[in-house]
This record gives C-alpha cells, sequence and structure tokens, in this order.
C-alpha cells in the first residue's frame, strides 16, 4: 500500500490467508497495538524495569513486581484523574491528559506511604494524589507524522525520558 507520502508501507505478518485477513485490517490492528508498543516504552524507558537493585533471584523478582505494581496503581489513579482533567480542560481548544511520567515519579515516593497509613487518612492521600496528575497535563498529539531517525545509540535507556525510579 502506498503512504501519504508516496512510500510503499510493508507489513509482515505470520497471517497468511489473504481471505481471512485483508491488508486493510492488518493496518488497523497495528494501530490498535500502538498502546502496547507505548507500554512496553513505559516500562523500560521510564520504569527502567531491566535496572535491577540485587543480584539474586529474589531481587530480580521483587524490583519486577514492585514496578509492575506501582504502573498499574499510578494508571488506575490516573485513570481516576481522566475525569477531573475533562473538567479542567472543556474550554480549551486542545485535548489533555494526566502525564503519565510525572504521576510515576510522584508515586514513586507515595506508595510506601499508602500501607502505612491509617485507612482514614489514605483515601484523603489517594484524592490529592489524583489532584496532583490532574494538575500535570501534557496534549494528546493525535495522527502526528515524522520522518524517523535512525542512528543507534549507546545508552541502554534513552535519555529523552527520565527515569520514574
Amino acid at each position: 500500500m502506498d503512504l501519504d507520502t508516496g512510500e510503499k508501507e510493508v507489513l509482515i505478518t505470520s497471517l497468511i490467508d489473504d481471505h481471512q485477513y485483508p491488508y486493510e485490517i492488518l493496518s488497523d490492528l497495528y494501530q490498535l497495538r500502538w498502546q502496547v508498543e507505548e507500554s512496553y516504552k513505559t516500562m523500560k524507558s521510564r520504569l527502567e524495569i531491566e535496572n535491577f537493585s540485587g543480584k539474586s533471584c529474589l531481587a530480580i523478582a521483587q524490583d519486577f513486581y514492585a514496578k509492575i505494581f506501582s504502573c498499574n496503581l499510578t494508571s488506575i489513579l490516573v485513570s481516576s484523574a481522566n475525569e477531573m482533567v475533562d473538567k479542567i480542560c472543556e474550554k480549551r481548544k486542545r485535548e489533555y491528559k494526566p502525564n503519565f511520567t510525572q504521576a510515576l515519579n510522584r508515586m514513586k515516593n507515595s506508595i510506601v506511604l499508602l500501607f502505612c497509613r491509617e485507612e482514614e487518612i489514605i483515601e484523603g492521600y489517594l484524592n490529592e494524589l489524583i489532584k496532583i496528575f490532574s494538575a500535570n497535563l501534557e496534549v494528546v498529539r493525535k495522527e502526528r507524522h515524522f520522518e524517523r531517525n535512525f542512528r543507534k545509540s549507546k545508552r541502554i535507556y534513552p535519555m529523552p525520558y527520565k527515569g520514574s525510579f
């Protein structure tokens, strides 16, 4: 298929039945998969999921599960913040969402407090976190098209993303 730029797009897949899987749905499936790829980027670059605090199997497992837990908990709270963001930004021209990297950064110091505080205090603390997430916004940029820069970096973790942990 030809792209808007005049280049030919080539998709490689193991789905070989042209009748059951026509090209048009493969392009749509790729678009649906984009969020999964963004999640991998978040885990590798922002959570540094491959960066462990120890070398034993137990240390690696604890680090891995702690980072996955914190990412999931942050996602839940960011989802809760979306309603507040919609109200804040209803008169703005662009669509906004909470900055997930900032939310992860804030959560790294908050998770322990959520487990150490009394039940009555936790609800208020969660509400405060949601307000903070609603205050740190970024513009949703749909359908952006930029030419890719294919250069090999020697860094394990790309610099544009500051580590959250």
